[in-house]
């Protein structure tokens, strides 16, 4: 069968299990086709585990609570075509991208891994896994339209219209995750210089390096967009959730202690 909806049941009930609040089918407005589209899953988790923990300047107003909310933006894929990434894009990555934000305080959104690692960041899986960029669904023709691509850029399409959706009191801080779940098979290539031969694994999860060019600015400016969209095996998906609450707890304790000594509040 090759329709990826019984996948999206699964990772539906995956979700529901590791207590995410599932949205099944949602629609978001694509800016650049100007239409209506559909993203398979829209999952929210909210954290305020540290709600009151931060030292506060000001008095907090009656439902201005510190949370942080994680939104999980999925398309899920099913192949029969192995799903190759190459392990060609920047080594390391700085910082987590500033589209994955959305507050009031803008200057938390551009911090480097460095500087949450002041505010008590330990770990995080951006920091431990290596970054793909470009991709090849494996015994496809040339002029095929890329299914790879297609997902990809629906989830960072997607994630962009799910920002607009949400206003923001002064103490929370909503995270967006980019995700492709894929019922198939996860390869992950490398080569360490030019004159190497390309090593293929398999792989359980991916993380892509997902460049595009924003909207011009009055001044006809465009701007290259940093995203890292993860591209998951659905057989991985459980521990992958696990790790994702875990660093996203800790980037709230970073939030809560960044809110402590924010010239904002």
């Amino acid at each position: 069968m090759d329709t990826g909806f019984p996948l999206e049941i699964s990772v539906s009930r995956k979700l529901e299990e590791a207590g995410w609040m599932v949205h099944n089918s949602p629609l978001y407005f694509d800016q650049e086709e100007k239409i209506p589209r559909e993203l398979d899953i829209h999952a929210v988790d909210v954290d305020f585990s540290l709600a009151g923990k931060e030292k506060l300047k000001r008095t907090r107003k009656d439902g201005d609570m510190n949370k942080l909310i994680s939104h999980l933006v999925i398309q899920c894929k099913k192949s029969s075509h192995p799903w190759i990434f190459f392990n060609n894009a920047d080594l390391t990555w700085p910082r987590i991208p500033e589209v994955n934000f959305k507050s009031k305080h803008q200057d938390f959104h551009g911090m480097l891994f460095e500087e949450l690692k002041d505010l008590g960041l330990s770990e995080h899986r951006y920091l431990n896994n290596s970054l793909h960029k470009t991709f090849h669904e494996s015994f496809t023709q040339p002029n095929k339209p890329s299914v790879i691509y297609d997902a990809l850029i629906t989830a960072h399409k997607a994630l962009q219209h799910l920002k607009t959706r949400y206003a923001n009191d002064s103490r929370d801080v909503h995270l967006f995750i980019p995700m492709i779940v894929l019922d198939g098979t996860l390869w992950s290539a490398n080569s360490k210089t030019s004159r190497s031969p390309v090593k293929v694994r398999r792989a359980e999860r991916v993380l892509v390096q997902f460049n595009r060019l924003s909207d011009a600015d009055t001044g006809e400016l465009w701007l290259e967009e940093e995203q890292i969209i993860e591209v998951i095996d659905h057989q991985a998906l459980h521990s992958v959730l696990k790790e994702i609450k875990k660093d996203s707890h800790m980037l709230y304790r970073c939030w809560t202690n960044y809110l402590s000594i924010s010239t904002d509040e």
